[in-house]
């Protein structure tokens, strides 16, 4: 939204929900918008047991 810092890529899942920070060394994945622009759709994913980060188009709510 206009004013509002969002990161970029954005943390969809932690590794692991109870140790949101740890890390066992596994690959994470990222997850690119899709042609909508946003990654609201890769919050819906079971979980992968790995961090997972979406990154969304940059401009999707500008006019650019």
């Amino acid at each position: 939204m206009p004013g509002m810092i969002e990161e970029n890529p954005e943390l969809v899942q932690p590794e692991n929900w109870a140790r949101m920070k740890s890390w066992s060394g596994k690959t994470p994945v990222f997850l690119f918008h899709d042609g909508g622009g946003t990654t609201f759709a890769y919050h819906c994913l079971e979980p992968l047991r790995r961090f997972v980060y979406g990154v969304r188009n940059p401009y999707f709510y500008s006019e650019k």
